[in-house]
């Protein structure tokens, strides 16, 4: 199993248990159902989960630079800013 999306979307508990019983082979988790994973959660430990960096890249300044100045300018002037999240999509 791969889970690069929400937290969300799964239950840690499942996956642990059908990994335990061979149901599935292991997991890749990107995300948790509670960020930051908790430091005694078993998914930190088990051999058949891996845990992966949850940074879909890593940022490139020649490009944010000028996104990061044009939204102050945007701000400032009260216009609407580019590239903003949508808190209801949580995206």
């Amino acid at each position: 199993m791969i889970n690069v999306s929400r937290g969300k979307v799964q239950n840690e508990k499942d996956i642990i248990d059908y990994i335990d019983n061979g149901r599935l082979s292991g997991a890749y988790l990107d995300v948790f159902e509670k960020e930051p994973l908790p430091q005694n959660s078993k998914i930190w430990t088990h051999d058949k989960i891996q845990i992966t960096p949850h940074n879909a890249s890593v940022t490139n300044e020649e490009a944010a630079v000028p996104q990061i100045l044009d939204n102050i300018k945007r701000l400032i002037n009260g216009e609407k800013l580019i590239n903003q999240i949508d808190i209801e999509n949580e995206y």
